[in-house]
């Protein structure tokens, strides 16, 4: 194992599978955190960078789970709806 143990992540381990499910780092988010980020930062930024890990949102579902967690990382919520009506 290269990656050093993970520690304590303060969630239960249904949150723990959820998250993993979608692409979720534990390892990444450790590293964050060592290197200076806030706990509550890097578990957003985690998530959010295994969101698009191994695709881009494809269903409405999916881009809102992904602007939730964009908006959780950086405290507000782009509207691309806007930026896209704007540009036709």
């Amino acid at each position: 194992m290269t990656d050093p143990p993970i520690q304590h992540l303060n969630m239960t381990d249904t949150e723990y599978a959820a998250l993993i499910a979608k692409g979720y780092d534990p390892a990444f988010e450790q590293q964050l955190v060592e290197l200076g980020e806030n706990p509550d930062q890097a578990r957003h930024l985690a998530r959010f960078v295994g969101l698009l890990q191994d695709k881009p949102p494809e269903t409405e579902e999916e881009w809102e789970e992904l602007m939730a967690v964009w908006e959780d990382a950086c405290g507000y919520r782009p509207n691309f709806k806007q930026h896209r009506e704007d540009e036709l």
